[in-house]
């Protein structure tokens, strides 16, 4: 062997494959779920595409064992359902959060376990009355919305 063939063989050994340790990273992240739930990392999540009010939907996600959805990043949320979803970008989901507070100029929102909701739609108006449920949208990279809880949509289980 020549001696760029060995510095070749050399540098290979000692540099890593960051590609490959990313994705093998990332898919030990990745846990198993059952159909017809998909995991997006460590989390798995579920769209039911029937048009629900948020009550409804949250009753459907609790029998089948979960609750609305409650990505722990929304960013790779709305990446991960924009893939699945690509022809569904105008549409918007119900998932898992509420309000805890409501002042005269804004409410204070969580999810579920209490972290706060973030990624606020920056046309959105948060705290308008009656607009009490919370809603993720396609259409934009600020994806959070509040609604009315009495309208239908399709809506996003997490077990």
């Amino acid at each position: 062997m020549n001696f760029l063939g060995c510095l070749v063989v050399l540098l290979a050994s000692t540099v890593p494959s960051t590609k490959t340790d990313v994705l093998r990273d990332y898919r030990t992240l990745e846990r198993r779920c059952p159909a017809p739930f998909f995991a997006v990392g460590p989390e798995c999540f579920y769209v039911n595409r029937a048009n629900k009010t948020w009550p409804m939907g949250r009753a459907t996600c609790q029998r089948i064992g979960g609750d609305l959805a409650e990505p722990l990043d929304i960013y790779v949320f709305l990446e991960a359902i924009r893939d699945r979803y690509d022809s569904w970008r105008e549409k918007y989901f119900w998932v898992g959060g509420e309000t805890f507070s409501k002042g005269s100029d804004s409410s204070q929102w969580t999810w579920f376990s209490g972290r706060p909701v973030t990624a606020w739609n920056t046309d959105q108006v948060i705290g308008r009355e009656g607009e009490d449920c919370l809603m993720f949208g396609l259409k934009d990279d600020l994806p959070m919305y509040d609604y009315f809880c009495n309208e239908t949509s399709p809506f996003i289980c997490e077990i």
